[in-house]
């Protein structure tokens, strides 16, 4: 509690400061806090990305990359209300006891539990750790830099996972080969391996 004061001050004022420096970064949404908020607990950093803005890239690529440049950083939660388990509850022996059997059907459930705007909150949610709002303002400056850099260069990045999908493919086409040794197999394989192999001499053509 000794420190509570002081940490709650200090992320405060990172929080604003590195919103200052990443809201007109295209496709960067930072947070919002209600009118009225003086001071807020900033447990995390949130903001929404928009991959429209970084070339398509999506929020599990962007994710990497900003990990790549050394920025923790991670995408929030799934739909709770969509969870797999939600439908095993509705069957256990309390909540029959608690609730009659028209509450306790799944599909109807679900039906009435859409929610299409907690569905994007999810999709697009980028969170950063409130420890990291401890730290100095050059590091909110690193973290800016590092968001700013992904956006100027995101379709390198995409160019870049394209050409990791192309090898893995390639790999794995090879695997195939050595492991399937019916004449039929290893001719159609072989067709496949040199598509592969094709597409990407093309790809490291387009990108001299």
């Amino acid at each position: 509690m000794k420190r509570l004061e002081e940490q709650t001050e200090t992320r405060n004022i990172n929080a604003a400061y590195l919103k200052s420096q990443i809201k007109d970064i295209p496709g960067i949404l930072p947070y919002e806090l209600n009118p009225g908020v003086i001071r807020a607990a900033f447990h995390l950093f949130p903001f929404r990305y928009k991959k429209d803005e970084f070339k398509g890239l999506t929020k599990g690529e962007f994710l990497k990359a900003l990990q790549s440049e050394g920025i923790p950083c991670m995408g929030g939660y799934t739909p709770l209300n969509k969870m797999p388990y939600l439908e095993n509850v509705l069957k256990t022996k309390n909540f029959k006891l608690m609730y009659p059997a028209s509450m306790l059907d799944y599909k109807k459930y679900m039906e009435r539990n859409q929610c299409p705007a907690n569905d994007q909150l999810c999709e697009e949610a980028v969170w950063f750790f409130h420890s990291m709002l401890l730290a100095g303002k050059s590091d909110m400056d690193d973290i800016a830099m590092a968001i700013e850099k992904i956006h100027k260069n995101a379709e390198k990045i995409k160019g870049k996972i394209l050409f990791q999908g192309i090898v893995i493919y390639t790999l794995r086409c090879q695997m195939r080969v050595q492991r399937f040794d019916r004449f039929v197999q290893l001719r159609h394989l072989s067709h496949t391996l040199r598509a592969a192999i094709g597409l990407l001499q093309h790809f490291l053509q387009q990108n001299e």
